[in-house]
């Protein structure tokens, strides 16, 4: 039985999401374990990570809230309004995990960015094959790295 028919470009749309969710999932669960970060309303009230202590230190809802939306901002085809908004839209439930008071923004971060990553991975999307840009947190704050490659 076939779901969804991948000639389509919601049925590719449909293929590639699932793809990154089962290429990303269980990474993203184990580095929330690795990590142990709680959340602000755990009895702990700080943002430290506690390796295996808890198993909130990325949020799962920013992940999978942005799975779909990056995946239809790397469509071939969209206009690049279309494309931004999409993108846009990725970083919504994230935005929404902090307005709730559920996550740090170091959690909603990583997920987010764990969703790109697995994305990226699906599409084997060559932009900016050469160059990476990536969050680095630290003890007290939070960062960007760049990763260049020749």
């Amino acid at each position: 039985m076939q779901i969804a028919d991948a000639s389509s470009k919601t049925g590719a749309w449909g293929e590639r999401t699932m793809r990154a969710y089962l290429v990303g999932g269980p990474a993203m669960y184990a580095v929330q374990l690795l990590t142990g970060g709680s959340r602000p309303s755990d009895e702990y009230q700080d943002a430290k990570w506690r390796p295996f202590n808890d198993s909130n230190g990325v949020s799962g809802h920013s992940f999978v809230g942005a799975v779909p939306f990056i995946t239809l901002a790397q469509t071939e085809g969209l206009a690049p309004w279309q494309r931004n908004v999409a993108y846009f839209a990725s970083t919504l439930s994230g935005w929404s995990r902090i307005h709730d008071d559920a996550h740090y923004l170091s959690q909603v971060l990583l997920g987010w960015y764990m969703a790109w990553e697995s994305v990226n991975s699906v599409n084997k999307n060559d932009i900016g094959s050469w160059y990476q840009f990536h969050p680095y947190a630290f003890y007290d704050g939070l960062g960007m790295g760049v990763t260049i490659s020749w």
